[in-house]
């Protein structure tokens, strides 16, 4: 009975945002869910942005949704990069109350590439 009440609370207390709002998986855990329709391309939002910069390291902080978003083959969403912040866009398109999900593996490449071309280490919070 009691891992029920919790459960309900749970559902009861939901973090939104304009675009996407979190709550129970069916994955693991929590996971962000859209809160409506994007196309194919569409920004969703900020997934990583800039901090610093050093003489050999980039910095990035993850934001709140990046650390909420969870792993799926094939995912829903992509990393794009926009200026000096990653932004998560859809990859095909998504009804209102699917579930957002990203490539882990895809996401590490990106960061590795960028890496790469920068010539720098790239730490990620």
């Amino acid at each position: 009975m009691r891992n029920e009440n919790i459960l309900n609370i749970s559902r009861l207390f939901k973090i939104a945002s304009e675009n996407y709002i979190i709550e129970l998986s069916n994955i693991h855990g929590q996971g962000t869910f859209a809160k409506h329709d994007f196309g194919a391309n569409q920004e969703i939002q900020l997934a990583l942005k800039f901090d610093k910069e050093s003489h050999d390291v980039i910095t990035f902080i993850r934001t709140s949704f990046a650390k909420k978003v969870n792993h799926e083959i094939p995912a829903n969403m992509y990393l794009k990069k926009i200026g000096m912040d990653f932004y998560f866009c859809a990859a095909r398109f998504i009804s209102s109350g699917e579930e957002l999900t990203t490539d882990y593996n895809k996401y590490k490449e990106i960061i590795k590439r960028e890496s790469l071309a920068f010539g720098k280490a790239i730490k990620v919070l």
